[in-house]
């Protein structure tokens, strides 16, 4: 079996085996409530399972889980990988909190991380979002 593309995406960025594991296993458990069950993964205490959330959320067009994404992205001391991935899957509705979020990491994140979230500013706040 191919590895999907989400999956493919987890591995480049390091989250090794388990979250490509947790991600193939979380597509098959939403294939018939995906919004529901992602969102819920959001809170999950591992956060390699958090992490596949918001990673499949970000490649995805689940808008219901927006209040989920907002509610993660506001949660004290969350993974910077984790905020990341949720503030990507926010952005692409054009939601505050994920737009805010992205500057931030490009602000204060490490090295690696600036640079994927000024991509995603631009990608989906557009260049004034770059200033």
């Amino acid at each position: 079996m191919q590895p999907s593309a989400s999956t493919a995406a987890t591995r480049k960025a390091g989250c090794g085996s388990f979250s490509a594991a947790a991600t193939d296993a979380l597509r098959a458990l939403t294939k018939n409530r995906p919004g529901a069950l992602l969102a819920g993964a959001l809170s999950d205490p591992d956060r390699r399972v958090r992490l596949a959330a918001a990673g499949i959320l970000a490649e995805t067009d689940y808008k219901e889980t927006l209040a989920a994404l907002k509610e993660c992205l506001a949660r004290q001391g969350e993974d910077e990988e984790v905020r990341f991935q949720a503030a990507r899957a926010a952005a692409r509705w054009q939601a505050a909190e994920g737009i805010e979020a992205l500057k931030q990491l490009a602000r204060e994140a490490a090295l690696p991380l600036r640079a994927r979230a000024l991509f995603a500013l631009g990608r989906y706040g557009g260049p004034p979002q770059l200033d």
